[in-house]
């Protein structure tokens, strides 16, 4: 995490030094706009392979979840299956309607 942080331009050292009316004005702020950024350039990259990542793990559940349904009928299963269910369709269209 401190990596993480480090690499975006914030450190422990500089908000420690900073005062109320520096945190208010200016450099806390240039901070968020670089975590922002980051956090940006950092979905637009993984932002493909993350949704079929997740598309196929809702799959993986509902394979796993389909044969267990006949032998559990637990509410919260069943709520979690039936979510697996609705959502897997969304997912799996929004993963073919990115770009490249």
């Amino acid at each position: 995490m401190l990596l993480l942080l480090t690499t975006i331009g914030f450190s422990a050292h500089t908000q420690s030094s900073l005062t109320l009316g520096d945190r208010v004005g200016g450099s806390i702020t240039s901070d968020r706009r670089a975590a922002v950024d980051f956090f940006k350039s950092l979905w637009h990259e993984w932002e493909a392979p993350g949704v079929v990542l997740l598309s196929l793990t809702i799959q993986i559940f509902l394979i796993i979840m389909g044969k267990r349904r006949r032998y559990t009928c637990g509410l919260l299963s069943t709520l979690f299956t039936w979510i697996a269910y609705l959502s897997a369709n969304a997912v799996a269209v929004y993963a073919i309607s990115l770009p490249g």
